[in-house]
């Protein structure tokens, strides 16, 4: 089990050690490690420890036991049981109960030294290799200037877009009030237009409405629909792409579609069926899609009792219906 801990502390420790800009110059003698690492386990659990990029050392520890190991550059951790184990980085000690806040001061702490120093190639292996919801956290407590650095040394547009939705309110307006308009659309355009619809909904009109008109036709046509339900019903909280098929399709076809035309859903748990007339008459898990003989149609082996929603329904009442059955989503 890979713990919350583990994404925020892996970047976090690798970074504490590339914080002196001074290593690089010094002889290997001079370059005693400055890192300590100090595990007691708490109770049983595993944990993956590598050291300076080598190679992995795997520890299965019972109450009691204790690891010391002694760094340049940094650890990289996996841990089984994050409220097994005692972690000291340096002498402080971290809490690792799986919260993001409570280790992600380690990230943190790190990159404010790294921005002070100016080392961008090691600031931009550590955002590039850390998840974006991490970095979110990040943000929170950095100025506007280093919330701008870091943001433009993120090299994949997806992640950019993870972020941004991410970031709570005020962080995110801030962020992007310096963004060039045409950057925000290249990132805008990358994510799922649910999501685009949210953070538009954060913004002044004017700026929306400047954004909207820079997007493709497709995209904004259909974020510019989900701007007209509320926040909170079903319409304003549904995902607008979905697996949609007809009731002859066989179950290879439908494969076959999903491989090659709907490779961008989001979150494809069913694969809804339609009449010739687009209307919904079953779904079906795909699951079910590799039990059967390739060549059965959808229609022979689909749920033909299926619930929906309107698109008024209040996020509460649809929870419940979820909740209720113990389905994945429910079609609006």
């Amino acid at each position: 089990i890979e713990t919350s801990a583990v994404s925020d502390l892996a970047p976090a420790t690798r970074s504490a050690d590339l914080s002196s800009s001074d290593a690089q110059t010094k002889t290997s003698s001079e370059t005693a490690a400055k890192l300590e690492l100090h595990i007691t386990a708490l109770e049983e659990t595993w944990v993956k420890i590598i050291v300076d990029n080598q190679e992995p050392k795997e520890y299965n520890l019972r109450s009691g036991e204790q690891i010391k190991e002694k760094a340049t550059v940094g650890y990289n951790l996996l841990i089984g049981n994050a409220n097994g184990l005692e972690l000291k980085f340096n002498g402080e000690l971290v809490e690792i109960s799986g919260k993001e806040g409570e280790v992600v001061k380690i990230l943190v702490d790190s990159i404010k030294r790294l921005l002070r120093r100016g080392a961008t190639i090691h600031l931009s292996n550590i955002v590039n290799k850390t998840h974006a919801a991490d970095l979110s956290v990040v943000f929170r407590s950095l100025s506007i200037s280093q919330q701008h650095q870091l943001f433009d040394l993120i090299t994949d547009i997806e992640q950019k877009g993870i972020l941004f939705s991410e970031l709570d309110v005020d962080t995110f307006f801030d962020l992007i009030e310096d963004i060039q308009l045409d950057d925000i659309v290249e990132v805008f355009e990358q994510m799922p237009n649910d999501d685009v619809a949210d953070l538009l909904e954060r913004l002044p009109e004017e700026k929306a409405d400047a954004i909207l008109e820079k997007m493709k036709k497709d995209a904004s046509e259909e974020v510019e629909d989900l701007l007209r339900y509320e926040n909170d019903t079903a319409g304003g909280i549904m995902v607008p792409d979905f697996i949609a098929l007809t009731e002859d399709t066989t179950a290879k076809e439908a494969i076959e579609a999903l491989q090659k035309e709907y490779s961008d859903v989001e979150m494809p748990f069913y694969l809804y069926v339609v009449n010739d007339y687009g209307r919904l008459v079953g779904i079906s898990s795909l699951r079910q899609l590799v039990l059967v003989p390739p060549e059965t149609p959808l229609k022979a082996f689909m749920t033909t009792d299926v619930f929906s929603v309107q698109t008024d329904m209040d996020q509460e009442e649809v929870a419940k219906i979820v909740a209720r059955y113990d389905i994945l989503a429910v079609p609006v």
